[in-house]
């Protein structure tokens, strides 16, 4: 379960990050940060054999699985503000894809532009740590309009 929590928070700082050189402002970025740490919150709402389940889920489970966005997202649908709303988007909109076909079908076009950031700090977690000094991502920048860059930043 640390490892878990673990991941969650580097991931969430990735996404603060990303959403940083993309532009946004950092009130919105850390918004974004706090939103990718809550992100799977619906999956508490599903049986925990099946969040628990090892190995591959059956296509009834994983049918049960996908309801955790809107789950997610109508256990924060009270929260007020811009951060109720990026939390609120967050948890529904995390499992869509920007050509579409994710969980709902909804593309880039219909989902804020800052869910992708948190989807990008999941997509690209497993590369951050290049060579245990550098970090490296490749950004989909939906800051200025969808321009795909490399950043590169030694540490």
């Amino acid at each position: 379960m640390t490892e878990h929590f673990d991941e969650d928070k580097a991931v969430a700082r990735l996404a603060e990050i990303l959403a940083l050189k993309c532009g946004i402002h950092p009130i919105t970025a850390r918004q974004i940060r706090i939103a990718a740490r809550l992100h799977d919150i619906g999956k508490q709402r599903i049986d925990p054999g099946i969040v628990q389940k090892p190995g591959k889920l059956n296509e009834r489970e994983f049918a049960i699985m996908k309801t955790h966005t809107i789950l997610g997202a109508q256990m924060m649908s009270s929260l007020r503000g811009s951060i109720g709303e990026v939390i609120t988007n967050t948890c529904l909109y995390h499992h869509e894809i920007w050509g579409g076909g994710g969980y709902l079908g909804k593309s880039a076009a219909d989902v804020p532009g800052y869910v992708f950031i948190h989807i990008s700090g999941i997509a690209r977690r497993g590369i951050i740590n290049v060579d245990g000094h550098s970090r490296i991502w490749y950004n989909h920048n939906i800051a200025d309009g969808g321009n795909n860059q490399w950043i590169y930043k030694r540490y």
